[in-house]
């Protein structure tokens, strides 16, 4: 190794017990061997024995990107983030949601918008009716999402009580309602799965939003979610939609685009 290179004793015994799991041509077998590294911390190690060969200056290259430079996939960050979702008390959904809705409100995107997108929380979402009810009373044109085969279309709103369950069992417009396009909309309200500080955001995995936001420009796509929705990066592909501002109760976040947008 590159007497240059200064590796710290995690990196070092990560390399040791724990070789880089992707290449592995053969499956790992965990030997029966435990050494006790350090009695006070019971600090235990597990030997892995593998048929590959591996490079340690590549694996310290891959490891400074951030773990091995491996990333969290979709499925798994979907996965973990709705279980905490599903932990959350109605009490603590409410109060959440009030502050989201404290920070929404301050933003210039919101205050000079005219004809807002919104959308109907299911599933522990940010609420979104303290919202909706603002705009009202602000004059504005509030929009909700209806799917139709594999598209959304927005229909206007005037009552809550005008929504009806829908696909997915997600509170819907009547398609009778009056509809706008995309680009007339003012502002887009996002739910999502996850967020991180770039603007990506996960979903469901369905793609109605991707489709139907990437003809609305990136400053008007605000998402809106819990703070430890925020995550430290998603992984993205070109298709997938992002948002230029996020919201969550304890902040507002303006993001810098991976991906860019219109």
């Amino acid at each position: 190794m590159n007497s240059k290179t200064h590796q710290s004793r995690d990196q070092i015994d990560w390399f040791r017990y724990w070789k880089d799991p992707l290449k592995t041509a053969s499956p790992l077998i965990i030997k029966k061997v435990f050494k006790e590294k350090n009695l006070d911390q019971k600090n235990w190690k597990i030997h892995l024995s593998t048929d590959d060969v591996w490079k340690e200056k590549e694996f310290f290259s891959r490891i400074s990107k951030g773990v091995g430079g491996l990333s969290e996939d979709k499925d798994s960050i979907r996965e973990r983030v709705l279980k905490m979702r599903s932990g959350l008390s109605l009490s603590d959904q409410v109060k959440k949601s009030h502050g989201i809705y404290l920070n929404f409100i301050s933003l210039d995107q919101f205050k000079i918008s005219h004809r807002i997108g919104l959308y109907s929380p299911v599933r522990g979402e940010v609420k979104t009716d303290s919202i909706f009810f603002e705009a009202l009373e602000l004059g504005k044109e509030v929009y909700f999402p209806k799917v139709t085969g594999s598209s959304l279309s927005f229909h206007r709103v005037f009552d809550l009580e005008e929504l009806s369950a829908g696909k997915f069992g997600v509170p819907e417009p009547d398609l009778g309602a009056p509809s706008v396009e995309p680009r007339e909309l003012d502002l887009l309200v996002l739910p999502g799965v996850a967020f991180d500080h770039a603007g990506s955001r996960l979903g469901y995995g369905k793609g109605f939003y991707d489709r139907f936001a990437q003809v609305i420009h990136l400053g008007k796509r605000v998402g809106i979610s819990y703070k430890f929705q925020l995550q430290k990066s998603i992984p993205t592909k070109s298709h997938d939609m992002n948002v230029g501002t996020l919201v969550h109760e304890q902040g507002i976040v303006f993001c810098g685009s991976k991906l860019g947008g219109d």
